[in-house]
């Protein structure tokens, strides 16, 4: 397999240029839970995901788009009126088989519209982890964006861009600071992603609200080999 000549990482969106993703793939990582959302989904039989940032802006496209379904969250609950929350063992083939879902959660939809700008975006997460590392490895130059909590950098993104990196890196791949970073927590964190996701801030608050189990479905490595990609607005199985 081939490697990249250059693997950087963004430990949280307030660190992006979005300028200097030109020429680059983007792997956008919001691993709890948008991005293993996105590749459930699509490994499920959707038609395609619309991610969007803003709540009112969802509820507008989905009424331009009958028979699509609407899907979000808000502080990790399922936002009034939606179609479905943000639960990756929601989006099943009986549920999404065909249809469009349009996804709006606090943390991730929002990144994939700053990494428009990259010639290539895909979505990255446990679940899909050897799928995204093939698909990026033919690239010249790689960013991974970590959607990180509210601005902050969290354990699991970081730990996932780790592993990305581990996977990625050849003998002669220059890594920036962020990618040593995040290669360093991923190897600090055993590289268990169960463990990872057990000991994270936002994987202990989802379990306190009753969602214990999106941590078991989001740490099933290559549970799918659908990598989701940025066309035109909408990700679609690339």
């Amino acid at each position: 397999m081939s490697a990249p000549a250059r693997i950087d990482v963004v430990p949280a969106p307030p660190l992006l240029d979005s300028a200097r993703l030109a020429g680059r793939l983007a792997v956008v990582v919001d691993v709890l839970r948008a991005t293993t959302v996105e590749a459930m989904a699509l490994a499920a039989g959707a038609a395609g995901i619309l991610p969007v940032a803003e709540v009112e802006e969802a509820r507008r496209l989905a009424a331009e788009r009958p028979g699509s379904l609407l899907a979000g969250e808000r502080e990790g609950l399922r936002l009034p009126g939606f179609d479905l929350g943000n639960s990756p063992t929601e989006f099943t083939a009986e549920r999404v088989r065909g249809r469009t879902v349009i996804q709006c959660s606090t943390n991730g939809t929002g990144l994939l519209a700053a990494a428009a700008p990259a010639a290539r975006v895909i979505a990255a997460a446990f679940v899909n982890l050897s799928a995204a590392v093939a698909c990026a490895a033919a690239a010249e130059s790689v960013t991974v964006l970590c959607a990180g909590k509210l601005g902050r950098p969290c354990l699991e993104d970081l730990a996932l861009a780790g592993g990305l990196v581990e996977r990625l890196a050849g003998p002669d791949t220059r890594l920036g600071e962020g990618a040593r970073l995040a290669r360093s927590v991923w190897i600090g964190e055993g590289r268990d992603p169960a463990a990872v996701l057990r000991n994270a801030g936002h994987g202990r608050y989802l379990a306190s609200i009753g969602f214990a189990g999106d941590l078991e479905a989001a740490a099933r490595v290559d549970a799918v080999t659908i990598v989701p990609e940025l066309r035109d607005g909408l990700l679609v199985a690339g």
